[in-house]
């Protein structure tokens, strides 16, 4: 089969064509630090790097949840720690008033103040969200104070706080509160299908306040034996209450810093993935220019030699 001139210079042009293209491709995988740069490239390399990334914008959703439930857990048992304080403050006081010298009007005062800032606790936001008010947290506050009773025996709740010698009763008047949020958990997605709670009810704070307000209502009162005992008793086990409360958010958050530390592993091994797939080693990527330069010279040079004419090409029947 005779191969004609033209056949040549086309295949001349195609290959001079073929390594241009190659030369401009390394570039650009140089410049990018790419060589995945579009689909066609490589569709199965595309394709495993599609899922890495995939899987890095899943765990990077994941680490912003398990961010904002540890912000969230913060502020509570920060606030968590403060109603502590003010217990055992409270406490304090109580144990203060079975002394013979006891200030019970200022006890009494210093005791308002202290229920006056456990309620702040009770009521507290954290970015404009009520903490304690469970799914309801644009909603009403938290606790609020209801109207001043009078109720015999200072009964609460259906405990008997008082009674006085056989056949008397004690009445007294205190303020009581009710808890206003909901019974919802407020939780996230830490993992596929995983779900952790991260809110702390409310109603932790409720009886507390009514066993601090009992208190200031029966100094009062005039019943200072009576606050100095069963109330303070009853201070105590909310105090006890509040303590496990913080334990557990303790425990919530603890095991999202293990879930964060974890996805983060994840991470970075999918990161590692998905760079082996789709980047460039900038090493092999210059040496390989160099040897399509090479050679796009080289064939550049051939076909110089190739295309020269004389004048035998014409007289060649």
């Amino acid at each position: 089969m005779r191969i004609t001139q033209t056949a040549i210079d086309q295949q001349f042009i195609y290959n001079i064509q073929q390594n241009e293209q190659s030369i401009m491709n390394t570039e650009q995988e140089l410049s990018t630090g790419k060589r995945l740069l579009q689909p066609q490239d490589n569709p199965g390399g595309a394709a495993i790097a599609m899922q890495y990334q995939a899987g890095i914008d899943m765990t990077t959703q994941y680490l912003s949840n398990d961010q904002t439930a540890q912000s969230w857990l913060t502020a509570s048992g920060n606030y968590l720690q403060t109603a502590g304080s003010v217990l055992q403050q409270v406490q304090s006081l109580g144990l203060e008033l079975g002394g013979p010298q006891a200030d019970v009007p200022a006890i009494s005062s210093t005791l308002a103040s202290l229920q006056g800032e456990l309620l702040s606790v009770a009521n507290a936001q954290f970015n404009g969200q009520y903490l304690f008010a469970g799914t309801d947290v644009t909603g009403a506050t938290t606790v609020i104070g209801g109207a001043t009773v009078t109720t015999p025996y200072a009964t609460m709740a259906g405990t008997t706080y008082f009674t006085s010698t056989a056949g008397t009763t004690v009445s007294y008047a205190f303020t009581s509160y009710v808890y206003a949020g909901n019974g919802g958990a407020m939780s996230t997605e830490i993992e596929p299908a995983t779900h952790m709670q991260v809110n702390v009810q409310g109603s932790v704070f409720t009886k507390a306040l009514n066993d601090v307000s009992s208190m200031v209502g029966a100094l009062q009162a005039g019943y200072v034996t009576l606050a100095a005992t069963t109330l303070l008793t009853n201070v105590q086990n909310d105090l006890s209450q509040i303590e496990t409360t913080q334990a557990v958010t303790g425990s919530w958050q603890q095991r999202l810093t293990q879930n964060t530390q974890s996805l983060q592993t994840v991470q970075t091994n999918l990161k590692t993935q998905l760079g082996n797939t789709q980047n460039v080693d900038i090493a092999s990527a210059i040496v390989n220019l160099q040897q399509e330069q090479n050679a796009y010279q080289s064939a550049l040079g051939v076909g110089a030699m190739i295309q020269q004419t004389t004048l035998l090409n014409y007289l060649h029947p």
